[in-house]
């Protein structure tokens, strides 16, 4: 976690450090990314980005945890949960993400290529950090859906969990890098092609794949 230091700044000067430490990352890596190109652009003084974070690691870490919550935050702003089951949810949820990625290029990018394994020599709590997000987060979503009577409760949560993620994830990053191909041309055309292969998807996640 960011010191004391960096909590006691304003709001929009805590954003914009770490929305150019992102970029910084994006455009860099982990390896090459420079605190002191980032404090330049971020129009702080190179000491004092040490009086917010111990070291370059304790940065990325954070980007990634203040990346994933402010993209959960925007997509759960658009919708009532409690209006959807979880096959609603996780269908409105792609779609939002990729509504998201002309909004939040950057950090849509950021978490994706972590997710990808495309940043070099990545301290691991970067990844612990994401994946307990992540994880936590869909193990709360099956709970609440079992409790509805939604989600079946003979099958254990853990496999529930990892199927879940494991079909999600891999359906966003197609999309995502559909979208990087285009050149984030998403439009309202392309949106119902997306929608055509979430609906499927969907299909997929409530009656399974095996023959019937």
């Amino acid at each position: 976690m960011p010191k004391e230091t960096f909590f006691n700044l304003k709001e929009d000067k805590q954003e914009r450090i770490l929305r150019c430490a992102i970029s910084e990352f994006r455009q860099h890596g982990f390896t090459g990314a420079n605190i002191g190109t980032i404090a330049k652009k971020a129009d702080v003084a190179k000491g004092s980005m040490y009086q917010y974070f111990n070291d370059k690691n304790e940065l990325f870490v954070y980007c990634v945890t203040w990346s994933m919550g402010i993209l959960m935050e925007k997509v759960s702003a658009r919708r009532n949960r409690d209006d959807q089951d979880m096959f609603e949810y996780y269908s409105t949820d792609i779609s939002d993400m990729i509504r998201l990625v002309r909004e939040e290029k950057d950090l849509s990018f950021f978490t994706q290529d972590l997710f990808l394994g495309k940043f070099q020599a990545i301290p691991d709590d970067s990844i612990t950090e994401m994946m307990r997000i992540a994880d936590d987060y869909t193990v709360e979503l099956i709970r609440k859906e079992q409790e509805k009577g939604s989600v079946r409760t003979d099958i254990d949560t853990e496999l529930l969990k990892l199927f879940l993620l494991g079909a999600t994830t891999k359906v966003k990053q197609h999309f995502i890098l559909e979208a990087e191909k285009s050149g984030f041309d998403i439009s309202d055309d392309r949106m119902e092609g997306f929608k055509h292969v979430i609906d499927d998807m969907m299909e997929l996640l409530k009656n399974g794949i095996g023959a019937k």
